[in-house]
């Protein structure tokens, strides 16, 4: 069965949740990690992650908002063409929580 999106967007409450969710999973997973930003475009949520050191954030991977605050679509931001590709997580799933999502895209940007 193909999940769909929410086509009204994200609700604001579940914005600012998923900001404390991924701040919290960045912290403890990630040490190297020294921010983490979301930015909310209709059903999109662009997650950005700054490594210690580093001047600015970078881009890691764009989550589709499908109605629950635990399923969230998974695109991976990919250098070569400076832009989202739906990708797939460890589990050849798509879909994930959004510290599942965060781990998936990490891994290029942060060392743990």
């Amino acid at each position: 069965m193909a999940r769909r999106s929410s086509s009204k967007g994200i609700p604001t409450q579940v914005s600012a949740l998923l900001l404390e969710r991924l701040k919290a999973h960045a912290a403890k997973a990630w040490p190297s990690c020294a921010a983490v930003n979301v930015r909310i475009r209709g059903a999109f949520a662009y997650v950005d992650a700054q490594g210690a050191g580093d001047p600015e954030p970078e881009p890691l991977c764009r989550l589709r908002y499908m109605g629950e605050i635990d399923i969230w679509e998974f695109a991976y931001f990919t250098w070569a063409r400076e832009a989202y590709e739906l990708s797939c997580l460890d589990s050849g799933s798509p879909f994930g929580s959004p510290e599942d999502c965060f781990d998936a895209a990490a891994h290029s940007v942060l060392s743990s």
